[in-house]
């Protein structure tokens, strides 16, 4: 966002169900922790502890925060299972990654990138934008799913985060005089404007996420001290 009052003002709608309080009481991630941790990550670790064999950590570490960031955005009935599917892991993950480099034209340049493109010298290769499609395609999917279960309130199927900008955003509306009712055109820009909200948490999410932890687990191994610490205040 542009403008300093829209983004303040969007920040709001969702600030409460990121605070350390409401995720630490909130019966949905607790859910979502456990089935997560349990039913999917820890099983994949003792495999390849028993078997003896490596584990690419980071891309284990992406796929474990992908799985929590969709499923609290979405409700974990319709989030992405990334550690136990590792096909379709693999496959959005290269479609988000591979785009990396050609970031900088967009963000600095974006002139750069029509004008190339109107002259038949693209400096953004085709390949990009089919990239985009995939990754647009799947996070519009996934807000579909979540948009049929906006009245659940199962843990397990609740998408909490899209419930709640859904409403806000609504509630917004109607303040301004909005009837989603009679106005197509502003139901469906309502539908768009919470997909890119959702598209940049949940990709945004999973990295930085990944990211920390990697580093973590790395600092982990090169001191055993911290890790016997770390069991013992678990226990």
């Amino acid at each position: 966002m542009v403008r300093n009052k829209e983004h303040s003002a969007r920040k709001r709608m969702l600030s409460n169900i990121y605070s350390k309080s409401f995720l630490q009481s909130s019966v949905n991630m607790k859910v979502i922790s456990r089935t997560i941790l349990y039913d999917r990550l820890f099983p994949i670790v003792e495999d390849a502890a028993q078997a003896g064999k490596a584990v690419n950590i980071h891309e284990l570490n992406q796929a474990a925060a992908m799985d929590f960031m969709s499923a609290y955005l979405f409700g974990l009935q319709n989030a992405t299972n990334f550690l136990q599917d590792e096909p379709t892991r693999k496959y959005l993950l290269h479609n988000y990654q591979c785009r990396k480099p050609f970031e900088f034209y967009f963000q600095e340049v974006p002139w750069l990138v029509t004008l190339s493109k109107k002259i038949g010298f693209p400096v953004v290769p085709k390949w990009h934008e089919e990239a985009n499609k995939v990754m647009d395609d799947w996070n519009w999917e996934l807000c579909e799913k979540a948009e049929r279960c906006l009245n659940s309130t199962d843990p397990r199927v609740e998408p909490t985060v899209y419930k709640q900008l859904h409403r806000a955003m609504e509630k917004q509306l109607s303040s301004q005089g909005v009837d989603l009712e009679k106005n197509p055109d502003a139901r469906k820009q309502q539908k768009v404007d919470i997909a890119c909200e959702m598209y940049d948490q949940v990709t945004a999410g999973h990295e930085t996420s990944a990211i920390a932890l990697t580093y973590i687990f790395w600092r982990m191994s090169k001191h055993p001290e911290l890790q016997a610490e770390l069991r013992k205040e678990l226990q």
